[in-house]
This record gives C-alpha cells, structure tokens and sequence, in this order.
C-alpha cells in the first residue's frame, strides 16, 4: 500500500492523508508525492467540500497491505518502526479528535496533555483551493488561537493536526 501523509519538518505531525494501492509497485517508489496529487491533495467530503493540503506539505511511503487500513486512513499516522530512522508502519492514534469551536477571533483546540504541543491549522476560505497555514503552541491552559486575515461575513473550512490526535475539522463563518 501507498500511503500520503501530513509531512512536516521533524516528522511532528505525519498524519495519514490517503492510502491506496495499486496492481503492482513500481521498481522505485516515488518519493514527490506531487506524481500522485499534483499540485494538492483534495480530501473529499471532509466537512461537506473538497480540501485541498498542498503538495509541498505531502510526503510518501510504502507499506504492506492492511485491508483495515484502507478505511480509516485519516485515524492513523506514520511511524518509524523500533530501530529504523525512516517511516515504516502506520499507528492508530490512542486518543479521539478533539471536537473543535470556534468565537471571533479565536479557534478552540481542547487539549489537555502535560506539556505544551504544536498546532497545524489548514484554513480554506473563501476560495477553498487556496488554503492558508498557521502554526500555534497549545497547552492546558491555552487552548484558543487566534486566526489571523479573516474576511468577515464569509465561511471558512479549517482542519487541524495535533500530533497526538486524529485529523480534525470545523466549519465557521465570521
């Protein structure tokens, strides 16, 4: 199987994209996730349209083939397995997504881990083909980021990757 995750510097995120297989692997893997998602990746009916993570954000990797696997890609993230320094194998998360709110200017991340944690938030709006990125630090005690360049009066679409939960997502309008 192929899988396309969330690749980010230091492997802080690796969250599963998509996986999917194909009659018979190449020779060499490819290594640009681009020769299969072009210039993104749409994630259908995430949120009720298509999401797009761009390319330059998407790593890829192969593993064997897990039918369940196949169904729940967004649940898992990539891993290096004991001993390897590259990603191998695919790990359910342990914790469920956190549900997500959202009050002008601030987004909501429940999160309630001991140590401060790096945020990922993917913001489409209006157009949904041009996301935006923003990084945020979480804790306990500072779960609200605030969005910057929002338009008002417009709806916006936004997933978030926290490194130790599934992909999340919120529809909001300012």
């Amino acid at each position: 199987m192929n899988v396309l995750y969330l690749n980010t510097a230091n492997n802080t995120f690796n969250h599963v994209l998509a996986i999917f297989t194909r009659t018979s692997e190449p020779a060499k893997l490819e290594t640009d996730a681009s020769a299969f998602v072009g210039s993104g990746l749409v994630l259908r009916e995430y949120l009720g349209v298509p999401l797009t993570v761009p390319s330059s954000l998407i790593g890829v990797f192969s593993v064997p083939y897990e039918s369940s696997d196949l169904s729940q890609p967004r649940n898992l993230y990539a891993a290096s397995a004991t001993g390897q320094s590259g990603l191998s194998q695919l790990v359910s998360f342990s914790n469920a997504a956190p549900t997500l709110t959202f009050a002008k200017p601030a987004l909501t991340i429940p999160y309630t881990g001991a140590a401060p944690t790096p945020a990922l938030i993917l913001l489409q709006g209006p157009s949904v083909s041009t996301p935006q990125l923003q990084q945020a630090t979480i804790s306990a005690a500072a779960q609200s980021v605030d969005l910057t360049g929002l338009m008002p009066s417009t709806t916006y679409y936004c997933l978030v990757f926290v490194p130790t939960y599934p992909i999340t997502g919120i529809k909001f309008s300012t």
